[in-house]
């Protein structure tokens, strides 16, 4: 991927060893795991596949050694062609007691994923036609992350944030399905449908009980495609609210097809900040606690959120809520003690 989704070293460093407390036995959604393969997919952006950075494998070869992994698998499936256009990134790797798969999400910088992105009719598979062709196009890696588990007796887990939380559902079925070895757990972050009731059906039958969606506040892309063009949610959800906790949340008991596109999404797709936060400020300066105009820069300026990191980061600090709370760094923020 490019510099804009990916984090500068030293944020990867201060973070340390984020796979402790990982448990490679837990079928059953772990916070602690999860919080760990959202680093993990966060990786999966620090692999380069436009070759501008030469310093990107070793980066990741860092990285990977400080949470006590093996060397790591890195690879690109990449085709420009009429009717299939794709830039699928990841990389998978072996710890003590697991193997993990991840894949990176959309990257502003790669057009390709845009257009996988955009690319959202459902196929004669009732999947999402860009997501499958991306899916498709690294099947013999997901093969190899099956094969590194069976030879090494370890649990795999799937994980992806975005985009490559949908590409991550599609391997996931290619393991139960295909090859006959279903991943212990499958964890996505700001995931969007990735197909209609049929595929919904089939998956949730081999893998709903294990697949964990995680939706950080008004996350837009974890709303789409919608409902009412066909398109189903599979697995179980945990939401929370702006700036909470995924620790203090609840996981939905049963499978879900939430969150849905509603008014609400569309008005926070709009709004740079946050409602609730605005409505107390103004109640503030009714009361007088905020003088106008000696208080109000400052009380204004409050109300924006902290940059977060890497160039994507600082971009979309005033982004809409929809779009802000759907990037790495707030969900990760979101897994922070």
């Amino acid at each position: 991927m490019t510099d804009f989704v990916q984090f500068p070293e030293h944020v990867f460093e201060q973070a340390g060893n984020v796979f402790i407390g990982f448990d490679g036995g837990a079928s059953q959604h772990a916070v602690a795991n999860a919080r760990s393969l959202m680093w993990f997919a966060q990786l999966a952006y620090e692999v380069d596949n436009t070759g501008a950075n030469p310093d990107a494998a070793a980066k990741v070869d860092r990285i990977r050694s400080i949470w006590k992994f093996e060397p790591v698998t890195q690879f690109r499936g990449h085709t420009i062609e009429i009717g299939s256009i794709y830039d699928t990134t990841g990389l998978f790797g072996e710890r003590a007691d697991a193997v993990v798969l991840a894949f990176a999400g959309t990257d502003l910088g790669v057009w390709e994923t845009v257009a996988t992105d955009a690319d959202f009719k459902a196929d004669n598979d009732d999947v999402h036609a860009g997501f499958h062709k991306a899916a498709n196009a690294v099947m013999d890696k997901v093969d190899a992350a099956i094969e590194l588990s069976r030879q090494r007796g370890k649990p795999l887990f799937i994980a992806g944030h975005s985009l490559g939380a949908a590409i991550g559902i599609l391997a996931a079925r290619h393991a139960a399905e295909a090859r006959n070895h279903p991943p212990r757990a499958v964890y996505g972050f700001g995931t969007p449908r990735v197909g209609g009731a049929t595929f919904q059906k089939g998956y949730d039958a081999l893998l709903g009980d294990v697949t964990y969606r995680h939706v950080h506040g008004r996350d837009l892309v974890a709303r789409v495609p919608m409902s009412f063009l066909g398109y189903r949610h599979v697995g179980h959800v945990l939401q929370i609210p702006t700036n909470g906790k995924f620790a203090s949340g609840r996981m939905s008991p049963d499978r879900s097809n939430e969150p849905d596109f509603t008014l609400d999404t569309l008005i926070n797709t709009l709004s740079v900040l946050d409602p609730f936060k605005v409505a107390q400020l103004l109640g503030r300066i009714a009361a007088g606690e905020v003088r106008i105009p000696e208080d109000a820069p400052r009380a204004l300026a409050n109300l924006l959120p902290a940059p977060g990191h890497g160039v994507i980061g600082q971009t979309f600090r005033l982004s809409p809520l929809a779009i802000r709370e759907h990037l790495q760094d707030s969900y990760l923020a979101a897994f922070a003690p």
